[in-house]
């Protein structure tokens, strides 16, 4: 209920824009997002087709330049800095762990245009607002050297872009790029009407697997995942008797043995195992009666020591305290002892700490020489790569293909510079959310369920 009124606000702002811009049809005169069917979904193959209704768009003027701003509702745009803006259609697509994907691509029909000069993905810049806020403001780019090419961009009707797992699902990511733009004719090309096929190489396991407590996310997220009726709702309310234990970890082995459905890993400052009065054991047992979880709580200094040796990349040692915690989430995913999440296995981390610009104090994150702010980047992933280009979507050690986890684990890390930005852009929404946050300790007053 508390998130009526923003989605109620993005709601109308996004009737405002598309409002501004004028239909073009393709294959509908009402504006309508791309149609998308499934047609058959097993361990050997999935089939779906997809048919491109239109597309909004918008004349501007820079430079003395006339360009189209074009946009196919709920689809994203290209965004690399000066180059044509193009639409794509991004599916997630539920696959067997097999050895090889293999995308097929009938394209059954299309149209085209001229007198289209594409407008360019902008650069942004930071601007100072009212009330110390900032905001994103843009900035016009173009390469001229790509708009000097007399090719079709971006060449090519489709990709997969990324295979990863959701929990134990693993999909696939696929773009369609419905529209080709040559900027040296100002001509487009637009396929209305796709039919797309995704083969497996020796699939070993099925097309859908059991995702627990997440099976309503997995369903809502993948185009092909059939649901159990099973949702982490199942575990609202239920006045239960799960067990809280306070776990100080002695090898790495330990890990595997932990029962938790619930992890939360803190700060020393908040690891009070004889403390009855300890916040931290307030939300443990809130989570064991609510919810009836087991629930472990562990110390974040333990599990980073050199003492314990938890698996770090040795080739990246400014980020090994972010990656032992994440080995030691791992292990207590495999481990598998997680009783009431319907698939095994652990289903939430708490994070409890604080991260600050200029060094971390109580929580290691991906913030030094990762982002630039604090991140639970490296926490929240469970398979390789390390690191990522979130801009371009392609692994940093130069790999074409990357696999990595979509969200392991519901993770959730509250930090000063997350709470300011807050702040500044959404004011109304932090003021129902008791938290105080100090220097060095953060203290949760109030979880909200």
């Amino acid at each position: 209920m508390k998130k009526s009124p923003l989605l109620l606000v993005l709601c109308c702002l996004t009737g405002i824009m598309v409002s501004a811009h004028d239909w073009v049809t393709f294959t509908r005169s009402n504006p309508q997002a791309p149609v998308i069917n499934l047609i058959q979904s097993n361990n050997q193959q999935v089939q779906y087709t997809v048919e491109v209704c239109g597309m909004f768009k918008e004349n501007l003027t820079e430079g003395g330049e006339n360009f189209q701003r074009i946009e196919i509702p709920c689809s994203g745009k290209s965004a690399q800095t000066g180059e044509p803006e193009l639409p794509y259609i991004r599916q997630l697509i539920a696959i067997p762990e097999c050895d090889d994907v293999i995308l097929t691509i009938n394209i059954i029909s299309q149209t085209d245009f001229s007198s289209y000069n594409i407008y360019p993905a902008p650069d942004y810049e930071e601007v100072q607002g009212p009330g110390n806020s900032v905001y994103l403001q843009e900035v016009f780019s173009k390469n001229e050297a790509v708009y000097d090419q007399n090719t079709y961009l971006p060449g090519m009707n489709a990709e997969i872009v990324s295979t990863g797992y959701l929990r134990g699902q693993k999909y696939a990511e696929v773009y369609l790029y419905p529209v080709q733009f040559n900027p040296v004719t100002n001509h487009i090309i637009v396929y209305t009407n796709y039919q797309v096929n995704l083969g497996f190489s020796n699939p070993i396991t099925d097309v859908n697997v059991n995702t627990g407590i997440f099976n309503n996310v997995a369903t809502n997220t993948f185009l092909n995942y059939l649901s159990s009726g099973i949702r982490a709702s199942i575990n609202d309310n239920v006045e239960g008797n799960g067990n809280v234990q306070w776990v100080t970890l002695t090898d790495t082995a330990k890990a595997h043995t932990i029962v938790a459905d619930y992890l939360i890993i803190c700060d020393h400052h908040f690891f009070e195992p004889d403390n009855p009065e300890s916040e931290v054991l307030a939300i443990a047992n809130h989570r064991a009666f609510y919810n009836g979880f087991d629930v472990a709580i562990l110390n974040a200094d333990s599990i980073i020591s050199d003492y314990l040796h938890f698996y770090y990349d040795v080739t990246t040692p400014q980020h090994k305290k972010a990656q032992r915690i994440r080995t030691c989430i791992r292990r207590i995913y495999e481990g598998a002892h997680a009783l009431h999440t319907y698939d095994g296995k652990l289903g939430y981390v708490l994070l409890i700490g604080d991260s600050e610009y200029m060094g971390n104090n109580g929580m290691p994150t991906s913030y030094d020489n990762v982002f630039d702010f604090p991140s639970d980047y490296y926490i929240m992933n469970r398979k390789p790569p390390f690191m990522m280009n979130l801009k371009s979507r392609r692994p940093e050690d130069g790999g074409t293909k990357p696999e990595y986890s979509y969200k392991l684990i519901h993770t959730m890390i509250i930090t000063n510079l997350i709470l300011n930005l807050l702040r500044a852009w959404f004011p109304h929404i932090l003021s129902w959310m008791k938290l105080t946050v100090q220097k060095k300790i953060m203290r949760i007053k109030y979880i909200l369920h």
